[in-house]
């Protein structure tokens, strides 16, 4: 039968030690020792101080000061190099105790977090990263609308022909500038998109899109075209959260493809719900790729590079997708580039009625 002492000297998988106002370790068990590579005859007085990182220490030490002074328990998160010259994390409750008959000691209890507090840290980049792109964007926005009207302003000879296409293209970049702004107060839970439910057809607003691209695409020698159904897809939703989703989708595949391709759109329709598909025919994407593209967040992977542009704009697509019920699933294509089903569900409506519900999407 093992006592209480011995579970916790031999077989606790946390770092438990008692130590003086100075840091002196008095006991520690087996997985302290092992854990940072001491021994109880070789530790030296600041032996536990040195363990941690030097940035670290002096909060260490007012921590000690804190918890014998006032007799009271403090939990901290601290940095400490283990045997092998990693650095760890360690969520630490240090509690006072007397030991024997001197009451300026404490017990620290240590638990490994390492893993949680990388992954935690992942979780903040990928957030900051979809942010900081979408920043970028805006300004990068911004940067061609001044340049192209200072090129207006300066270049007073400039052809009427030329100074036409760059009316258009500073009226295009304006609508991008926006959508970007839009996309950046989404991403950060501050947006809304606000519109009355009706019924709609959505091969409209699809027409709509391609309309709204179509400049842009003819300036990167893109092809756009847009397979028609027969029949109306008539939709009972919200019309500006389904532009909202086709356009990020149509503003990822034309940045992916950035100069010269194809990209197709085509509509099918169930009882249950309604796909769009937007297709392109640019380079080939592994299934890790095509994962990634199917996940919010960022890699820094070099092979994601080549698709890290409009990443966000494709994050928010996926987050108003799912807010509206459906969904949005990344897959290869026949051509060998991506295909992007957008999934939505059909939604109950009442015909006749003489008022709709005001719906309001807030991500």
């Amino acid at each position: 039968m093992f006592t209480l002492c011995d579970v916790v000297q031999r077989f606790a998988t946390d770092l438990i030690f008692v130590i003086d106002r100075s840091g002196t370790i008095r006991e520690a068990n087996d997985r302290f020792w092992s854990e940072l590579g001491l021994s109880k005859e070789s530790a030296g007085p600041a032996a536990l101080l040195g363990a941690f990182v030097e940035d670290e220490r002096a909060l260490a030490l007012r921590t000690w000061n804190t918890v014998i002074a006032h007799r009271n328990v403090q939990r901290s998160v601290r940095r400490m190099k283990a045997t092998k010259g990693e650095t760890k994390v360690f969520s630490i409750v240090e509690s006072p105790v007397t030991f024997g008959n001197d009451s300026t000691m404490l017990l620290g209890v240590a638990r490994d977090i390492t893993e949680e507090s990388a992954l935690e840290e992942k979780l903040w980049s990928a957030h900051e990263n979809r942010v900081a792109a979408l920043e970028y964007a805006v300004r990068a926005s911004m940067g061609l609308v001044k340049g192209y009207v200072f090129s207006l302003q300066k270049l007073e000879n400039l052809p009427r022909d030329k100074r036409e296409q760059f009316s258009r293209v500073i009226a295009e970049e304006v609508d991008t500038m926006g959508r970007n702004i839009e996309n950046l107060l989404l991403s950060r839970g501050n947006g809304e998109i606000s519109s009355e439910s009706s019924l709609f057809d959505i091969a409209a607003i699809v027409e709509e899109a391609e309309a709204f691209f179509k400049g842009e695409c003819e300036r990167r020698s893109i092809s756009l075209t847009v397979q028609k159904p027969q029949t109306e897809v008539n939709f009972f939703g919200q019309p500006i959260a389904v532009m909202r989703v086709i356009a990020n989708v149509l503003d990822f595949e034309i940045m992916r493809l950035t100069h010269s391709g194809e990209i197709q759109i085509s509509l099918s329709d169930s009882d249950e719900y309604i796909e769009v598909r937007i297709a392109d025919n640019g380079p080939a994407v592994t299934q890790e790729q095509l994962e990634w593209l199917s996940e919010q967040g960022r890699s820094g992977n070099e092979q994601f590079i080549a698709l890290s542009a409009g990443k966000a704009d494709l994050d928010v697509a996926r987050l108003i997708a799912e807010s509206l019920g459906g969904g949005i699933i990344a897959g290869p294509c026949d051509t060998g580039g991506i295909a992007f089903t957008i999934m939505l569900p059909r939604m109950p409506f009442t015909l006749g009625r003489t008022e709709t519900s005001s719906a309001a999407l807030t991500i």
